[in-house]
């Protein structure tokens, strides 16, 4: 909000059309941003990873511990108290990096898959080697 307002040429008409594209996305006025009115907003996760990711992203986001609520047994249903232009700033913010987050998991993923089947080769390798040896003794 500040580079749409202070920022230099192309800065401030990016930062501009970012703000009203998650303006529009989030259904939210420029008065509610500006708005230091707090509220419960909900949050939903999936598993303990993007809890854990939540709570670091509302403590960036307001510099200190969360109050939160948790709903249904489960816990998958958050409300955090928070003002409407952090509200905005943490949906964001989760969305990226929970995105970033599982493109990495993915990765990891793969490369301990890889590593297990180049093990299990190697393995292989190693016991017919051996058992040559021990043809070749004989």
């Amino acid at each position: 909000m500040i580079l749409s307002k202070c920022g230099v040429d192309g800065e401030r008409s990016n930062a501009t059309k970012l703000l009203n594209k998650l303006m529009k996305k989030y259904n939210i006025s420029e008065e509610e941003l500006n708005s230091n009115i707090q509220g419960w907003y909900k949050f939903i996760v999936r598993n303990d990873y993007e809890f854990r990711l939540l709570c670091q992203i509302v403590y960036k986001v307001i510099g200190y511990g969360i109050n939160v609520k948790s709903y249904r047994k489960f816990k998958t249903i958050f409300m955090i108290y928070l003002t409407p232009n952090q509200k905005v700033e943490t949906e964001y913010l989760f969305t990226i990096y929970k995105n970033d987050f599982k493109l990495e998991l993915e990765k990891f993923y793969k490369a301990f898959i890889q590593k297990i089947i180049y093990a299990l080769k190697m393995h292989q390798l190693k016991a017919h080697q051996l058992l040559l040896l021990k043809v070749n003794y004989k």
